[in-house]
């Protein structure tokens, strides 16, 4: 089940026509109730990506070594919460997907098998607190 989580409740209105009922937000879920995080390709403006409650959800589901999709500009979001795409040896992070431009539907596949391996204990480190 998806759970769509945003700085406030209400309406987001996602690319296209599509819109998106956030039903609960940063501030009232804890992010280790969750198996995984997409981090959306954020439009100029839409939402402030270095929200605290936002950065710190991130920051939580990476230290809990959860599996994390990022799309487009997310990945700045990511960076303000310490998140790298590598590992400390270089090697890059099973459990993060970076998708920039392309087609979801490409890259769906390896992400649910991410997913489904639960959790991904090669990262099992603190990210640096960039906060």
């Amino acid at each position: 089940m998806s759970r769509f989580v945003g700085t406030r409740l209400g309406v987001v209105q996602a690319s296209g026509s599509n819109a998106i009922e956030v039903d609960t937000t940063f501030e009232t879920m804890p992010a280790v109730l969750f198996d995984a995080l997409v981090v959306p390709d954020f439009r100029h403006g839409t939402v402030s990506s270095h929200s605290a409650d936002a950065v710190q959800f991130i920051h939580e589901q990476y230290r809990h070594c959860k599996p994390i999709l990022v799309r487009g500009t997310g990945k700045s979001m990511i960076e303000s919460a310490g998140v790298k795409l590598t590992l400390p040896s270089g090697e890059p992070d099973p459990g993060i997907l970076y998708i920039q431009g392309g087609n979801l539907d490409d890259i769906l596949p390896q992400f649910v098998e991410t997913v489904a391996a639960r959790q991904h204990f090669e990262r099992a480190i603190e990210p640096p607190r960039s906060m």
